[in-house]
């Protein structure tokens, strides 16, 4: 079954590489799961929403 999940976090990452690098690697991960969304960012507020087959979110 389809699911949307959707949830807000707050992390601090001390430079815009490693913000590169955690999109790049759950861009990775996610395509081979099934699993599409998008992650908003502001102010180390995240916002992401996230949607693919229930078992695997």
């Amino acid at each position: 079954m389809l699911t949307t999940l959707i949830y807000r976090s707050q992390m601090h990452l001390t430079q815009e590489t490693d913000l590169i690098l955690l999109v790049e690697k759950a861009n990775t991960e996610n395509a081979a799961r099934g699993i599409t969304g998008i992650l908003l960012l502001k102010d180390n507020v995240y916002l992401q929403i996230l949607e693919g087959d229930e078992c695997v979110l």
